[in-house]
């Protein structure tokens, strides 16, 4: 395990993109390793045209497509992932050992995987989501972001 997270684990996420981009993409990573040199050839949107999106409990991806369409119509970037065990994402261990601290690790590795280490984006959550965005502010304000 690297920073606590499970290495044979792996979270999908989508990414959408305004049409005149044509960006649009998907995978999947494990956060343990959180690459940073995923998707974007020419480099990645300015942040304050990124939205993450978070799920609340069990929330699949589909739950916001009325919402990431809207925010890719208005020109935004949106991210969003499906949690551990939950959708095509995979979860090691039992469901009852996961916290709202590890859902915003594997959310900060997923921003971190797709935009990069240190990236700037605008945050929402829905319901249990909403709880996983503010302990991703605080870790991130601890960490040095802002």
């Amino acid at each position: 395990m690297a920073s606590g997270l499970d290495v044979d684990m792996m979270l999908y996420w989508e990414e959408y993109g305004p049409r005149d981009s044509g960006s649009s993409s998907a995978g999947a990573l494990s956060p343990a390793a959180a690459p940073s040199t995923v998707g974007f050839p020419a480099g990645p949107p300015a942040y304050d045209k990124r939205l993450l999106l978070i799920n609340g409990a069990n929330g699949k991806i589909p739950f916001f497509g009325h919402a990431i369409q809207h925010f890719v119509r208005l020109g935004y970037t949106v991210l969003v992932h499906e949690a551990r065990g939950v959708g095509r994402s995979s979860a090691v261990g039992p469901p009852a050992r996961q916290s709202i601290r590890l859902l915003a690790a594997d959310t900060q590795a997923v921003a971190n995987g797709v935009w990069g280490a240190h990236s700037r984006f605008h945050l929402l959550g829905a319901s249990l989501g909403g709880m996983v965005a503010q302990e991703l502010v605080y870790r991130l304000v601890r960490g040095g972001d802002k």
